[in-house]
């Protein structure tokens, strides 16, 4: 199992804090975004580590170096060279497009959430999405619609009394969807290269039933804006973040 971590954006919401790093180099508490993640994956298991790079990079990968010595896990990099006009769903294909299928760990290169979380999704025999079932949606909330272990639509734009939840960026690919779910990602990013790779588990999710992870009640946050980086400072004090 490989874990990907998404961490090419500008994270320009984010300024001045993301003029001169990558947001997952903001430090919560005593700890860059990057290490809790890292931590993260440790606490599962996972020792490959596959970062996409782009804004930033000579910083992340000078980190990455340290963090490799300090916690003992194996990374590699590839950068989206076109990280200003692209997206997580270009920056996904990248990372894919380098191996042949295996179990993959997704996480977007700006949340911080309880390790439990993590276990809970590697646990399921299939691939699997993380829900927040709990959380007070937003318009900014990138929201899912499921019914019957379907997922209907995804994106901001859902309506919220519509809505069964948010998507907190993490999930888990199986090496036999790796295949389809690459090519599907690739017919997505052929046609919107500003797409959110989030898309494709909509599309996937109409040839083989997905996995909802549900958080219930387990605490995480995305960070982009300066009041998401508070919370997330809380948020660390209280969740489970033991390797």
């Amino acid at each position: 199992m490989i874990g990907i971590i998404l961490a090419a954006g500008i994270g320009k919401r984010l300024m001045p804090l993301t003029k001169d790093v990558p947001k997952t180099l903001i430090k919560v508490g005593d700890r860059e975004i990057l290490e809790y993640i890292i931590r993260g994956f440790i606490s599962v298991g996972i020792k490959k580590v596959r970062v996409v790079v782009g804004h930033g990079k000579e910083k992340l990968i000078d980190e990455l170096k340290r963090l490799s010595e300090r916690y003992g896990f194996d990374f590699d990099t590839v950068e989206n060279e076109i990280y200003r006009d692209t997206n997580t769903g270009y920056s996904l294909l990248k990372a894919l497009n380098l191996d042949g299928p295996e179990d993959i760990v997704i996480v977007n290169g700006d949340v911080v959430f309880d390790f439990r979380i993590l276990k809970n999704l590697v646990a399921k025999d299939g691939t699997s999405i993380v829900v927040d079932n709990v959380k007070k949606l937003t318009k900014e909330s990138f929201k899912v619609k499921i019914r019957d272990g379907l997922i209907l639509s995804m994106g901001k734009e859902v309506p919220i009394e519509e809505s069964s939840g948010e998507f907190i960026g993490i999930s888990l690919v199986k090496k036999e969807d790796y295949m389809i779910f690459r090519k599907i990602l690739e017919d997505i990013v052929s046609k919107n290269v500003n797409e959110y790779y989030d898309v494709a588990f909509k599309e996937l999710c109409k040839v083989k039933l997905l996995n909802i992870v549900y958080t219930n009640g387990l605490g995480w946050t995305e960070i982009d804006f300066p009041e998401d980086l508070e919370y997330a400072k809380k948020l660390v004090k209280s969740i489970m973040l033991e390797v």
